[in-house]
């Protein structure tokens, strides 16, 4: 099922992705995951009582040889907390972040540190710590907090 949603939304172009990073970066499965961290969920209203749905996110980073790729995945909550579905997947472009940011060396030592809120979550590369925002558009906004 879930290789059939990728799928769909690979043809219709509907994985957004952070920082100019192509469709052909997004896999349909992880191979060498090495950390997974879901964010806390963020609970929706629905029309009646019973109709509660909701979503969060899930950053995925994975390792290949020294370097590491981050994703970012927006997951939905049927009601009552049933029907988990994957939404989309976005590459958080590291290069990007080290041209941003000016970081040296290569793109390894990722690290999650906690989340702050369903969309906010704190990370490390580098020694340097970072916020990320994820906003309603999928746009990741990404500051220094500490160096």
């Amino acid at each position: 099922m879930c290789r059939i949603l990728l799928f769909v939304l690979l043809l219709t172009g509907y994985l957004p992705l952070v920082g100019g990073a192509s469709n052909t970066n997004i896999p349909d499965y992880y191979e060498w995951i090495t950390a997974l961290s879901s964010g806390p969920i963020k609970w929706k209203e629905g029309i009646t009582e019973n109709d509660t749905s909701g979503e969060r996110y899930r950053v995925v980073i994975t390792t290949s040889e020294i370097y590491n790729s981050v994703y970012l995945e927006k997951i939905s909550i049927g009601p009552e907390g049933c029907c988990v579905q994957l939404q989309s997947i976005q590459n958080l472009n590291l290069n990007n972040l080290k041209v941003k940011f000016g970081l040296k060396g290569e793109i390894a030592g990722f690290k999650l540190i906690e989340w702050e809120t369903f969309n906010v979550f704190i990370f490390t590369i580098h020694s340097r710590t970072f916020k990320a925002q994820i906003a309603e558009n999928s746009e990741v906004e990404i500051e220094e907090i500490s160096r």
